[in-house]
């Protein structure tokens, strides 16, 4: 995922275990939007970067009442935190494994603080190794489509009614 983009129509796929039932969802991601920052506190550099996604429930593979606004709301929490610990192992990733600045928050911290920069600049691969970045991700899932409930959910209620 490019952390500087916005891009539209993408498929996604989510797939978590919750307590004795899998949460399995086909989205659609109509945008991304992402906003890179980053500026120099007391002579270090801090990036943060702001990641909004809004997508589209294309297919259920499990039990979720999606026309209910609290399991909507609590599907959103979920991918949230999924995506954020992706893109936080992504950017550990790129600054332990590889010590690479693939992100822009060089040109970031550029653009905000040139004298700060000037001075960073020297060192910046080990400055950059060592540097935090906040990661802040929120999604809005806007429709269901046709899809209100599973068809998994009516048989797990015809087992119920059987036993």
């Amino acid at each position: 995922m490019n952390l500087r983009s916005r891009s539209r129509n993408h498929a996604a796929f989510f797939s978590q275990q919750q307590k004795d039932e899998p949460l399995d969802l086909d989205l659609r991601v109509n945008r991304v939007k992402s906003k890179l920052k980053a500026n120099v506190v007391k002579g270090k550099p801090q990036g943060k970067v702001d990641l909004f996604i809004e997508a589209d429930v294309s297919e259920v593979h499990c039990v979720i009442e999606l026309d209910k606004p609290e399991s909507l709301y609590e599907l959103e929490k979920k991918l949230e935190e999924k995506l954020q610990a992706s893109l936080r192992q992504v950017v550990r990733k790129a600054q332990k494994t590889f010590g690479s600045h693939i992100f822009g928050f060089g040109n970031a911290i550029h653009r905000a603080n040139p004298k700060a920069w000037k001075k960073l600049s020297k060192n910046w691969k080990k400055e950059f190794v060592t540097m935090p970045v906040a990661i802040s991700v929120q999604v809005k899932v806007r429709r269901t489509g046709t899809q209100s409930n599973s068809f998994i959910n009516d048989i797990q209620k015809k087992k119920k009614k059987e036993q």
